[in-house]
């Protein structure tokens, strides 16, 4: 059964998906996983660019 979870300090959340077929399951868990690390990775990205361009908080 497909399993993604997001742990971020103290708060975590946890996700189960059964679809009744070990390839399906597999399948929807390698998208999830694929697609957590993609979100994270393009939070990363614009976070950097935002501080590289100095459009952070502290200069508003």
């Amino acid at each position: 059964m497909p399993r993604a979870g997001l742990s971020a300090g103290s708060s975590k959340v946890d996700v189960a998906i059964d679809l009744g077929n070990p390839l399906l399951n597999r399948t929807v868990d390698g998208f999830l996983k694929i697609g957590a690390v993609g979100a994270f990775r393009v939070a990363a990205e614009d976070a950097f660019d935002c501080l590289q361009s100095g459009n952070h908080a502290s200069h508003l």
